[in-house]
């Protein structure tokens, strides 16, 4: 029974170092071996946790958020309007975001009353920059018209750089290849939103991914100026953009509850939401907002192996009921040898499974290639036990 037992352990131990160093080759040639999409596990956690039916149930949002879409309100006049009234009503933070270009179409009076509200609301603002890059590659910070205002100070300009659902949420356009030696490197909006509300950041030293868990948003979105009153606006974040500005629309590669795509305000709003610090949330709340980190490798390789060791149990009586099939006759080993393709597969829908309850549970990510792959080896690796500790 140990020699069995011990066995067992040598096989999950081999198919777990073969899978890690496998994907120290490359997790692009990993899943391609498996069949599965390089960014497949946030991909299906969000398909199954964005469906219509589970995103309907949930209603709590954080207490700190509004937005306030320009969809009906495109001119500078208005937003001038806007701007002035909600920083009457003494916000902690304002993120604009909207790009204003030097348009000479545009009345000199229109501009100027935009720049008097500037004037008045400028300690509290976040405004977008552009980007844009000349015949030789360079890449050159492009400014609102007002930035060479002098009495415009004191406004924070920011970086509009979109990041991959997938990848690492950077806090700042460090990334950008080829910048201009004259253009700063600048803040993400939806961090420096976060950083200038005074909110309780959540430790963004470590490496993490920005919660697209679907949020019903709705509930803090004024659509009209008449809605804009101080009891909604006084010590909240405000958020101010178009919401249905098409250049400005992201189209996601995952399940949104019934919408395909998202706008750029809705997306700083979701990188605000995952960089605060929601430990005070119900468990059942923080899934839907905390930003996800990666499981220390070592964790993900122990719950590998335990996975591996249940799976080495099963294939081994796999094995001896297949053996006692043969015996039965024809049909029974048939029948026994054609169904462990669907013992596998079942086994690994239980592995993910078993992976998106500790994501919904921790905002943990462990690696699943990891197991899944070991999994795959399993068979090789009780053969190679057979022969590397055979006693004859």
């Amino acid at each position: 029974m140990k020699y069995k037992i011990f066995k067992v352990f040598c096989s999950a131990a081999i198919a777990v170092a073969f899978s890690f160093v496998l994907l120290l080759m490359g997790r692009g040639i990993v899943s391609n071996m498996i069949g599965v999409n390089e960014n497949f596990y946030l991909k299906y956690y969000y398909d199954i946790v964005n469906s219509k039916g589970i995103e309907r149930r949930v209603d709590a949002i954080p207490d700190s958020l509004v937005i306030i879409n320009l969809q009906k309100y495109r001119n500078r006049h208005d937003i001038a309007q806007i701007l002035d009234k909600v920083y009457g009503y003494n916000p902690r933070v304002i993120g604009l975001d909207v790009f204003f270009t030097d348009n000479p179409d545009i009345q000199d009076s229109v501009n100027q009353e935009l720049i008097c509200v500037l004037k008045k609301v400028q300690d509290k603002l976040l405004v977008p920059c552009n980007y844009w890059s000349d015949g030789n590659g360079v890449v050159y910070t492009k400014y609102p018209f007002f930035y060479n205002q002098d009495s415009l100070g004191g406004i924070t300009y920011v970086s509009p750089l979109a990041h991959d659902f997938y990848g690492y949420y950077e806090i700042d356009d460090s990334a950008i290849k080829n910048r201009s030696l004259n253009s700063p490197v600048l803040p993400k909006m939806g961090y420096e939103v976060a950083r200038r509300s005074g909110l309780s950041l959540r430790d963004y030293k470590r490496n993490f991914y920005i919660n697209y868990s679907k949020k019903n948003l709705p509930q803090i979105i004024q659509e009209d100026s008449t809605d804009i009153r101080r009891s909604s606006i006084e010590g909240q974040i405000v958020l101010i953009g178009d919401m249905s500005e098409i250049k400005d629309m992201t189209r996601l590669p995952f399940h949104f509850g019934d919408k395909e795509e998202i706008s750029g305000i809705e997306d700083i709003a979701y990188s605000v939401m995952s960089l605060r610090d929601d430990s005070h949330l119900r468990s059942s709340d923080r899934s839907r907002f905390i930003g996800f980190s990666d499981w220390p490798r070592w964790v993900s390789l122990i719950l590998a192996f335990v996975i591996a060791v249940v799976f080495c149990l099963i294939h081994v009586s796999y094995e001896q009921y297949k053996e006692k099939s043969a015996r039965k006759g024809k049909l029974a080993a048939v029948v026994s040898v054609l169904l462990q393709p669907f013992l596998f597969i079942v086994a690994e829908v239980l592995v993910v499974a078993v992976c998106y309850l500790i994501t919904f549970l921790t905002g943990s990510i462990p690696d699943l290639f990891i197991s899944m792959v070991a999994l795959a080896l399993v068979g090789i690796s009780n053969d190679l036990t057979v022969v590397l500790i055979s006693r004859k």
